[in-house]
Order: C-alpha cells, then structure tokens, then sequence
C-alpha cells in the first residue's frame, strides 16, 4: 500500500535528494503516490533527476508501479528521451516489456517521440549493468521492502497499543463515572 505524500513526490520532482532521503529516513514510503496518483520515482523521472530516482529505487520503489494513464516510469522516460535515466530503470528491474500510456512500450514511445538514443539503448542494454547491478539491485529493494514491513509492523503494534491504552482509560472514566453517579443518586 502506498500513501499519498505530495511533499515527497515534490522533493523527487525537484531534486531535493537531502529532503528526500530525511523523508524516507523518518519511514515515508518511497512508493508513495502525488495526489494525482502518480508514483514518486516518475516525478524523479519527469524532473529529470538521477540523484532522486537513485534514492528512491534505493529505498525500494517499484520501478512497475503505475500511473492513472498505465505508464511505468520506464514507459515515461522514454517518451521523454531521458536517456540517462533508463540504464538505472533497467539495473532496478524495470520491464522493457511493459506496455503504458496508449498501449506502447518503452521502445515503442521512444520511436514514437523520435527519441532514437533512448531506442538505442533500450535494443542493446549495457551487459555488465544489467546483469550485476540488476542482481545488487533486486537485493537492495528486498532489504528495503523488508524495512519498510518491520516499520509498518511497530507503527500497526504502537497504534493498538494507544488504542487499548485509549479503550483502557475510557472503561475506567465510564466505571468512574458511574460510581459518582451511584453514590449521588443513593
């Protein structure tokens, strides 16, 4: 599940990598969504910011995760000819493959747009890139998807616990108040 965070969608967009990484630091999702519904590593990509895009596919971001129009933020970089941005889309297990916006893939936008170095680049990956840093990659996102799952764990106990607390001290104000009303009224 993803939260709505426009804040961090912002820094992403903006390149604001301390901002960014503060937030995630504090346990902000690095999947979460602008309120628009698009995911935060596509405002990275829309910016144009490697700095950004790199700290959220670090924290764990979905490389598949979609906007409203079905895009995947490889599909969006390449309709946009972000060339620098497409090798690290690809290390984190971004799909080529993927159909987005319009029913096309990545390598079908890039022809679309005239993008031909994106093109290029999505027919004749980097080997070396896509093979080691796919494997350091995909180890860096499951760490980070567990992280993420021990924090929402203590945040789901640290909220039933305030709620028995709550549940506790409204029992004992009811007993209270009903011995004071017993007592009045006897």
């Amino acid at each position: 599940m993803s939260d709505v965070d426009q804040e961090l969608c912002d820094a992403a967009f903006y390149g604001r990598e301390g901002a960014l990484k503060g937030m995630l630091k504090a346990g902000r999702s690095a999947d979460a969504t602008s309120s628009y519904g698009m995911p935060a590593i596509q405002y990275a990509v829309e910016g144009g910011h490697l700095g950004t895009m790199r700290i959220l596919l670090a924290a764990g971001a979905d490389t598949e995760k979609r906007d409203p129009n079905g895009d995947t933020a490889l599909t969006l970089a390449a309709a946009q000819g972000k060339v620098k941005l497409i090798p690290e889309l690809l290390a984190h297990g971004a799909s080529p493959s993927g159909k987005g916006y319009q029913r096309l893939t990545a390598a079908e936008w890039a022809k679309k747009e005239g993008h031909q170095a994106v093109l290029e680049l999505l027919s004749n990956p980097p080997p070396a890139q896509t093979t080691q840093a796919a494997a350091a990659a995909a180890a860096e996102k499951a760490a980070a998807q567990k992280a993420a799952a021990e924090r929402a764990a203590a945040q789901k106990a640290a909220a039933e616990q305030a709620a028995a607390k709550t549940k506790k001290a409204k029992t004992k104000v009811a007993a209270q108040k009903a011995a004071a009303d017993e007592s009045s009224g006897g």
